[in-house]
């Protein structure tokens, strides 16, 4: 449990950064602990989900850009599910202004939305590059 728990608090730390940039306030981990302590949904898993996760928090790969590739099927993959939990938490904590982010302005916010597609075209090559390297399922 002890060795469980540790690996949860860093998946959390990594999934947490990889979001927002910035290491995942405590709080945050404890509700993620909790969270897979008490929903049955984050325990069931083929092992192909738990490798593709676990590849991803080793290496520290590129979970948003690859989790669009990973998308198949009825149900939500594993990583899909912990990378909607975490977003969840960080939402309800309110210690994420992200969530609450404005523009102000046209041209602000057209270079905003240029800006956030490419950012994003980019992040989802890179995560297709890194799923075909590393063999993701």
């Amino acid at each position: 449990m002890i060795s469980d728990c540790a690996s949860l608090t860093h998946e959390a730390e990594v999934l947490h950064r990889q979001f927002f940039h910035r290491d995942a306030p405590h709080k945050l981990i404890e509700c993620y602990l909790r969270a897979h302590a008490e929903l049955p949904d984050l325990a069931h898993a083929s092992d192909d989900e738990l490798r593709t996760v676990r590849v991803i928090i080793d290496k520290n790969l590129d979970a948003l850009g690859i989790e669009p590739w990973l998308r198949a099927g009825p149900e939500r993959h594993l990583l899909s599910r912990k990378l909607l939990l975490t977003a969840y938490l960080a939402e309800c904590d309110a210690e994420h202004r992200e969530f609450r982010q404005e523009v102000t302005g046209r041209v602000r916010g057209l270079v905003q939305l240029c800006w956030s597609s490419v950012r994003a075209a980019v992040q989802l090559l890179k995560g297709r590059f890194q799923k075909a390297m590393y063999g993701l399922l």
